[in-house]
């Protein structure tokens, strides 16, 4: 029979049975699934327990009397004389209390001496006791840990752990940052976390009977017996946390059940999911705290870390042309920027709106990207690298058709990065990517010149009859003759 069958059978309160199941008392087995199965054995046990229990029998008499170690005559026979005894002493203590209460004896000149005459010599050792049944399954429970604020932050780091372990998943073997995503991404990111929780959790509860979170906040997860949980049901308690307790992190949902239990917890009830295990608080030293904010800013650090590392080029060093346009192709996975041009190993673009037939919104007729011309030492290794956009109309040229001229910078950036950021002397670890960006996005038609990592970067630019449009490019304001140049250039500086 489950838990609740033998608490309704046996009248007496789950905690009760806990209890005297990890004083060994009690011996239910264990089904499939982990839950405790108990016996009509257990059952009689049980009414044994509170019967004897209800004549004040200590809890060790009781176990003495299961184990066979003492016959059940004598232990009523002790017992018989203890009731008699402590009778006597309250019948003692009753008079004195009668005597003191018509001398109209005051505190502040209250005669101790006088009065504890009037008891025998183990009379100060007497403590007047109120037995029943209901003192008594309030003796016979484990104690029970609270500590919802110390559950929620452990549950919240857990949480931050296997969200930071499945990002630097995504973002260091499939170049996606998850955080970027919408709300497609969001879902897929929520189900990933439940099903890291449902997996990493069990399985920390089954092999230290802690998680993370709870080893750095003293918490520890064990069974009535102070042994570890099986995988098996720590996975089912995993389960109803994250249900009964998370909402499985559900908006709005989630907040309504974490507030639910938490109110539960406080009033000290029994959660869901702590039948058949308990929770066990070892300290609460102030170092944990610290500890804990520490771990928190060293998993921020650890995504920091693995933003930084997948942005590093995939080929180092000196280059040759196809290894420039693998991380060129790199750099636009890794920054998400769409194209409808792919640079080939030659440095050719190809067209994906041919390869895959599709439409692509172009509002400014934009061409071809223009072509990178590359130079060469005699390993093959690049030396120097630029392209050049020129464009030219004769006056009565209507400027309907002239060709609208678009920013180059997204080019220029991606090429400044697979080639400058993929230098030995380019520092990958500090400021020096942010720097390199910032340079070419602060000039977008205007002339720059600087020295990155060993690689003089410039660009040259010359315009007539054109004018800022904004959208990052420039539109022929009249029908008037109108000139564009521009010439971005990366050379290694011997």
């Amino acid at each position: 029979m489950t838990i609740k069958e033998i608490e309704e059978l046996a009248g007496m309160p789950r905690a009760n049975i806990r209890y005297y199941e990890a004083e060994g008392l009690l011996s239910p087995t264990r089904s499939e699934n982990g839950y405790r199965d108990y016996s009509e054995t257990d059952l009689l046990i049980l009414k044994k327990i509170k019967l004897l229990r209800s004549l004040h029998m200590s809890i060790e008499d009781i176990k003495a009397l299961h184990t066979g170690e003492r016959e059940l005559l004598v232990v009523l026979e002790q017992q018989i004389q203890k009731l008699a005894s402590d009778r006597a002493n309250l019948d003692k203590a009753q008079s004195v209390c009668e005597i003191m209460y018509k001398d109209g004896t005051k505190y502040e000149g209250l005669d101790a001496e006088k009065y504890l005459k009037n008891l025998n010599e183990d009379a100060q050792h007497i403590t007047v006791r109120s037995y029943g049944e209901t003192k008594e399954s309030r003796e016979d429970m484990l104690p029970r840990v609270q500590e919802p604020w110390r559950r929620f932050f452990a549950r919240m780091l857990d949480t931050a752990v296997y969200g930071t372990l499945w990002s630097c998943f995504m973002l260091l073997v499939f170049q996606i940052r998850t955080t970027n995503a919408g709300i497609g991404w969001t879902v897929v990111n929520l189900i990933a976390i439940l099903l890291l929780t449902l997996v990493l959790e069990p399985l920390q509860l089954s092999l230290f009977g802690t998680t993370l979170g709870k080893w750095i906040l003293g918490l520890r997860v064990l069974d009535n017996y102070d042994g570890k949980l099986s995988f098996s049901y720590a996975y089912d308690r995993t389960k109803d946390v994250l249900f009964y307790g998370l909402g499985f992190y559900i908006p709005v949902f989630t907040w309504f059940r974490m507030w639910k239990r938490f109110v539960k917890c406080t009033d000290g009830k029994e959660l869901e999911w702590e039948y058949g295990s308990r929770l066990i608080l070892k300290d609460k030293k102030k170092f944990r705290v610290v500890v804990y904010v520490a771990t928190q800013a060293l998993l921020i650090g650890l995504g920091v870390f693995a933003d930084v590392l997948v942005e590093i080029p995939v080929n180092r060093g000196e280059l040759t042309i196809a290894e420039f346009c693998e991380n060129y192709r790199y750099m636009e996975k890794v920054l998400e920027i769409d194209s409808e041009y792919t640079l080939d190993d030659s440095g050719v673009w190809q067209d994906n709106t041919k390869e895959y037939g599709t439409v692509v919104f172009n509002p400014f007729n934009l061409e071809c990207p223009p072509e990178f011309i590359f130079e060469t030492d005699g390993d093959g290794n690049i030396q120097k690298i630029s392209f050049v956009v020129e464009v030219e109309y004769p006056e009565g040229t209507p400027k309907e058709h002239k060709q609208t001229i678009p920013s180059r910078q997204i080019e220029m950036m991606l090429a400044a990065l697979s080639f400058v950021g993929a230098q030995d002397e380019f520092s990958q670890f500090s400021s020096a990517r942010a720097d390199l960006v910032e340079q070419i996005a602060a000039y977008e038609f205007e002339d720059f010149d600087f020295t990155e990592a060993g690689v003089r970067v410039t660009c040259d630019v010359e315009s007539t009859g054109y004018d800022a449009a904004g959208s990052g490019a420039l539109w022929s304001t009249d029908d008037g003759a109108c000139s564009f140049y521009m010439e971005f250039t990366m050379s290694i500086q011997n």
